[in-house]
């Protein structure tokens, strides 16, 4: 998915990493739509085949699967059920804001390259074929960012009062005796005044019995 992966934040991301002497040069390239079947896909794929036998009711239970689905897959948590997080996320858009505008173009464009060299340039090439064109994303003036200096950090929001409460009363129980008071605890907020219903489940037409004659 572009929206995901080629997007403004992680080209200057990028960009901000050479401005810091993080690296001297940085190339990122897509592949073209149609062929973006490799390793990676491949691996993933793996881990789908073992979750779809197995059975998982906490993240510790999804990092078991990962790990136990080949040997090129390996988990890696971010935050725990209790809300400690293990991966802190950076507000990297807000703190990149008054300094670099965004690429024009960018989902069309397939090959990016940076360098300390040229600060605040990308240098990007639509195909592999393709002449390169520069493109400075400084706004106004260049930005020698402090190399130590780090956007604030994002705290998880955690589930509010209603998904807390559905969580117990219709998701426990279907989660393991082991995982029940980890991945749906009774909370400890008032329920709110309004239960939340449970899903609805469709049911599906059931088929007409036909006898054919020999």
């Amino acid at each position: 998915c572009t929206g995901q992966n080629k997007n403004n934040a992680m080209i200057q991301y990028l960009l901000w990493r050479t401005l810091t002497d993080r690296h001297t040069d940085i190339t990122l390239s897509f592949l073209v739509v149609g062929h973006t079947k490799f390793a990676p896909d491949w691996c993933f794929g793996l881990f789908k085949r073992l979750y779809k036998r197995s059975k998982v009711s906490s993240l510790k239970g999804i990092a078991e699967v990962v790990n136990n689905s080949a040997d090129c897959n390996v988990a890696q948590l971010v935050s725990r059920e209790d809300g400690s997080t293990i991966v802190p996320t950076y507000d990297w858009s807000t703190f990149f804001a008054p300094h670099f505008k965004k690429l024009p173009g960018i989902k069309k464009i397939h090959h990016f390259r940076m360098s300390s060299s040229h600060p605040g340039i990308v240098f990007t090439k639509e195909h592999s074929d393709s002449p390169e064109v520069q493109v400075n994303l400084f706004k106004k003036e260049p930005w020698s960012p402090d190399a130590i200096e780090l956007p604030d950090i994002v705290p998880p929001r955690g589930l509010s009062a209603e998904r807390e409460w559905y969580m117990f009363d219709f998701i426990r129980p279907f989660v393991a005796d082991e995982d029940k008071d980890v991945t749906c605890p009774r909370p400890t907020v008032p329920k709110p005044g309004r239960s939340t219903p449970a899903p609805e489940v469709a049911s599906l037409p059931k088929r007409r019995r036909v006898c054919r004659k020999k």
